[in-house]
């Protein structure tokens, strides 16, 4: 603990570089792909990702030791960062107002790991962004094609975040949400599950068994059931869309009681007004 003190005491020291904003840029620069598939350099391509988004996250806390203290503080993330949040951004055009907080995952004790899933929450990010400001462009473009005037015109607000749905030490489970509003509301997840101990990508059948598809599809259709007679006005689909099983790879997430949630997108299982469904799966 001595030596764990002395080393804080020794990085919060460190001054900030002068041409801090300047080569933080230049890393989320970097960052920024363009393409939509990987090439077959992707394996450098990830490297270079990956020591940006370290040195961006170093250059941030060496500008402010009071966050990379509080970081060491959270409850929520034990002693040491789990999953922080590498940098913040927002952007505000005729088109659309942007805000991103893009996470990384750090201390694992497995570098390639962290340089793996780092790399790819970046690459997801960045497409969706892109993707998104083009969309909202167009829908700018086309307003002022159809006659609109540009001040009348309601920019498109794009927002990247993440929540942390556990870090018990041993597991940290993460969502990354992009939503997207302007005359209607649409979000998209993507969920990610870590076993700390081994470094591996945690699933379904390492959390629940081999049978775990029976156990799921068991507690979907009591959740389903159970759900229909508390709101009888909330009905899932039941004909060729009802609900018949899960996918192999079915999107899920560990709560803070330690228990996998699956989820389900809106349109999956149930009319579009209800949204995404949830189903905690309760030891049985």
């Amino acid at each position: 603990m001595e030596q764990l003190k002395e080393a804080r005491l020794a990085y919060t020291a460190i001054a900030p570089p002068p041409d801090l904003d300047e080569v933080v840029k230049d890393a989320v620069r970097l960052s920024r792909l363009r393409t939509h598939k990987p090439s077959h350099h992707g394996g450098r391509i990830a490297a270079s990702i990956a020591a940006c988004l370290c040195l961006a996250f170093v250059i941030t806390l060496n500008s402010a030791p009071a966050l990379a203290m509080g970081l060491y503080d959270l409850p929520v993330l034990g002693q040491v960062a789990r999953v922080c949040t590498l940098w913040r951004f927002e952007e505000s055009t005729e088109a659309s107002y942007v805000r991103v907080n893009m996470p990384a995952l750090e201390n694992t004790g497995n570098t390639e790991l962290e340089q793996r899933i780092n790399y790819e929450i970046a690459y997801k990010v960045n497409e969706k962004l892109d993707d998104a400001k083009a969309r909202a462009k167009e829908f700018y473009d086309a307003f002022l094609a159809t006659g609109g005037k540009a001040d009348e015109f309601i920019p498109m607000d794009i927002n990247i975040d993440y929540q942390v749905t556990c870090n018990d030490g041993k597991r940290v489970s993460f969502v990354i949400s992009q939503s997207e509003t302007q005359a209607s509301f649409y979000a998209e997840y993507d969920y990610y599950n870590i076993d700390m101990e081994t470094g591996r990508e945690l699933t379904l059948s390492n959390l629940l068994g081999g049978d775990y598809i029976e156990k799921v599809n068991r507690a979907v259709l009591a959740g389903i059931a159970a759900d229909e007679t508390a709101n009888p006005d909330d009905l899932y689909f039941h004909d060729e869309l009802a609900f018949q099983s899960i996918e192999p790879d079915q999107p899920f997430y560990i709560n803070e009681q330690g228990h996998v949630v699956v989820v389900f997108n809106k349109y999956e299982i149930a009319p579009g007004y209800m949204g995404v469904r949830r189903f905690e799966i309760l030891p049985e």
